[in-house]
């Protein structure tokens, strides 16, 4: 967003317009060139929540669960303020950059990460939700 390019030090509107502007078409290419290949890309990868010994309900998630996660995507650094924050799994996906800024953790580009994979891992969750709920039998009449 333009408040995340003006702490990068992007202090004039049109540049920041002009920057957002081209970060949109490299977006939308990137989508584009997946989508004509057959791949979905994630922003960033969640690292395999089975091998890190983890539940797939991440509301379930200890701050303990949590920080293995942080450690998983080299984000090892924030540990303690989820810990001093007690950030767990059933706060996980409120969380915001903005409380992740009042956490301390004064990165942009952290924050953006941190928020990223949280979504990312919100829309595996909910996707592996969806796979599990069974369909409806249609019931047949007529003898078809």
């Amino acid at each position: 967003t333009e408040d995340h390019l003006r702490e990068l030090g992007f202090n004039l509107v049109g540049d920041r317009l002009y920057f957002i502007e081209l970060l949109t078409q490299l977006y939308d290419d990137i989508v584009q060139w997946s989508a004509s290949l057959g791949v979905q890309l994630a922003t960033h990868p969640v690292p395999p929540l089975r091998q890190l010994g983890l539940s797939l309900n991440p509301t379930s998630w200890s701050v303990k669960d949590v920080c293995k996660v942080l450690r998983a995507v080299d984000l090892g650094e924030y540990v303690d303020l989820f810990v001093e924050h007690r950030v767990q799994g059933d706060v996980l996906f409120n969380l915001t950059e903005e409380n992740l800024k009042e956490m301390g953790i004064e990165k942009v580009g952290d924050r953006l990460l941190i928020a990223d994979i949280v979504q990312t891992l919100y829309e595996q969750v909910t996707g592996w939700q969806e796979q599990q709920v069974s369909k409806p039998q249609m019931l047949q009449l007529g003898g078809a």
